[in-house]
């Protein structure tokens, strides 16, 4: 009996363990058949491509850079899936900006060459999918502005953009790439730009291969600019390249001080001369010369010295011969030599200055001197040693059919009133004699002319074109046709002061283009008059207005009209152009106190 109870409650727990199995694997079967959805996997909506965005974009300074991406997804749509950021490369990624469509514009830290990137993320595979690229910023050629700010200056610059075959504004360029010169408390003087065929951008000793330096002038330091990228370094400044043992490096950088410059010409383009100008401690004025060609001089002996000859032969400044020069003066060029004359405040007489004795003497011993323009030749309208001339109001250089052809000029007011000017040709060496050819032209104004009173004085750098141009303490502007023997003036302010901008703080033609071979080249456009004017009631920040003047075609009576790019002979030769045209007037920049075209 009992092993009957035994195993029938054996044969019941095998039936309830067998129907137990049989009722998990229907549930199993249930539960795969009421699942089986969610073994049918979708495709992750991913990124296929991504459009829009170029491998490089040529861009400049003050550039907006828009970029709209277009996005092939997997799924056909972005289901709101995915965020998207754009990102820049600074020794590692940093984010730029965050939605679809980059706005940005070119300045701070990516005001520069930089590797950039777009990122599309989706947020529920955490899978990044990214377009990366390049911009490139060539170095920006154009109109540069050294404006007054309150607290120092920066620079403005218009600048040409093959890009768009315009020329656009670019503001607070030294602020926008971040540069660390110092400009807190500096009050601006002037920029200049240099070109030369020998590598000295921005240092002799530190080339950047750009063969071009821009100078900024200050009343704290003189400096360079590298020209690829306006970066700067307290070794770009002038003192680091003054000659050793000369009167600079004595009195100035030995004793820790700063060389500064209160003017600065360029001449001899085709291998970098730059005249000097510095005033010492005791408030006299001295002109040096920075020269590399014919040979290696960095700021050595005064020029305003008079030369005698030494035991040696050469011609080398004499003790006490020191005299006051005026603040400017006609900077002479050749491929050869390069020579200035100065006006001798002193002695009221104009001065020959040369680097060395002789065209063929490259050595390192030859000595700066000048010596009196006093042997003349022949019947000419005028004289260098006038006794009539009472003093030089300012001088300066008109170019010939080439740059190496550069003769000066000068206004010099009279002892028996009023005012004359006088084109006289350029020399190389103090050896060879003036004759009548080298004497131009004269042209007198009279004593009621304002030229007096000028604070710029532009002659049209092209000696065929007989016109200056000049503005006077109360910004009024005259043109001077001087080709006759009595000047002729009209007043034109009114085609510069206007529109709340009543005060002209520079006014000078830039220097035009060459091609290498100092033959000039190019549209009547890189021979304009630059004209800055300020409106103060719109501040330093923003009253500053660039304009640009060319003659008026067709014109030979000295009449400017606004320029215009591209040029109306571009337009004609190509009229798809015309479309593009602007007048080449820009305003909202600094308060420019000085203008220079930069080349390279």
């Amino acid at each position: 009996m009992a092993l009957t109870i035994k195993i029938g409650i054996m044969k019941h727990s095998v039936n309830k363990l067998f129907a137990t199995a049989i009722a998990l694997i229907l549930i199993g079967l249930a539960a795969c058949n009421e699942d089986k959805g969610n073994y049918n996997y979708q495709d992750i909506n991913r990124v296929d491509s991504i459009l829009g965005i170029a491998n490089s974009y040529p861009v400049y300074l003050g550039y907006q850079l828009k970029i709209t991406p277009r996005l092939v997804y997997a799924l056909g749509t972005d289901a709101n899936e995915f965020t998207y950021k754009w990102y820049y490369y600074d020794n590692a990624w940093k984010l730029l900006q965050e939605g679809l469509d980059l706005d940005q514009e070119i300045a701070g830290d990516i005001g520069r060459n930089r590797t950039m990137a777009f990122e599309a993320y989706n947020e529920k595979t955490d899978i990044p999918y990214r377009k990366v690229f390049r911009i490139e910023l060539p170095a920006p050629v154009g109109y540069m502005a050294l404006c007054e700010t309150e607290d120092g200056y920066d620079v403005d610059m218009v600048s040409y953009v093959s890009v768009d075959t315009i020329f656009a504004l670019s503001r607070n360029v030294l602020e926008g790439i971040q540069s660390t010169i110092p400009r807190a408390g500096v009050k601006p003087i002037d920029i200049v730009t240099a070109g030369s065929n020998n590598n000295l951008a921005p240092l002799p000793t530190e080339t950047d291969g750009t063969s071009y330096t821009i100078y900024i002038l200050t009343d704290q330091y003189t400096t360079r600019l590298a020209s690829k990228d306006l970066s700067w370094k307290p070794a770009y400044n002038i003192e680091t390249t003054v000659e050793a043992g000369s009167y600079l490096d004595v009195n100035y950088v030995q004793k820790g001080k700063p060389v500064i410059a209160g003017k600065m010409r360029i001449t001899d383009y085709l291998g970098c001369k730059v005249w000097f100008y510095h005033v010492n401690e005791e408030g006299e004025g001295n002109w040096f010369l920075y020269s590399i060609y014919p040979m290696v001089r960095y700021l050595c002996n005064p020029m305003n010295m008079e030369g005698e000859k030494g035991s040696d032969g050469r011609i080398w400044p004499k003790d006490g011969s020191r005299f006051e020069p005026l603040k400017e003066i006609c900077a002479h060029g050749s491929t050869v030599a390069t020579s200035a004359t100065l006006w001798d405040k002193d002695n009221r007489r104009f001065m020959f200055a040369c680097p060395h004795n002789n065209v063929s003497a490259y050595t390192f011993g030859d000595a700066y001197y000048s010596k009196p323009i006093d042997t003349e030749t022949g019947t000419a309208p005028f004289s260098f040693t006038d006794s009539d001339y009472d003093d030089v109001v300012t001088m300066g250089e008109v170019f010939g059919s080439s740059i190496t052809s550069i003769d000066g000029f000068a206004i010099i007011k009279l002892k028996s009133g009023g005012y004359c000017y006088i084109r006289f040709a350029g020399k190389s060496a103090p050896t060879t004699p003036w004759a009548a050819a080298d004497r131009r032209t004269r042209s007198d104004f009279p004593a009621s002319s304002a030229i007096g009173r000028a604070k710029f004085v532009a002659a049209y750098p092209q000696a065929d074109i007989p016109f200056i141009y000049y503005v006077t303490d109360d910004n009024k502007v005259f043109k001077a046709d001087i080709s006759g023997i009595v000047s002729v003036e009209t007043e034109i302010t009114d085609l510069f002061v206007k529109d709340g901008y009543s005060e002209i703080t520079a006014f000078k033609f830039l220097l035009p283009n060459t091609n290498g071979t100092g033959v000039f080249h190019g549209s009547e456009l890189e021979k304009g008059l630059a004209v800055a004017t300020y409106n103060a009631s719109k501040g330093k920040a923003e009253g500053g207005k660039l304009e640009v003047f060319t003659l008026k075609s067709g014109s030979n009576s000295g009449e400017l009209e606004m320029a215009r790019y591209p040029t109306p002979k571009a337009v004609e030769e190509k009229p798809s152009l015309a479309a593009k045209q602007v007048a080449m007037s820009f305003t909202g920049m600094g308060k420019i106190v000085g203008l220079d075209y930069k080349k390279k």
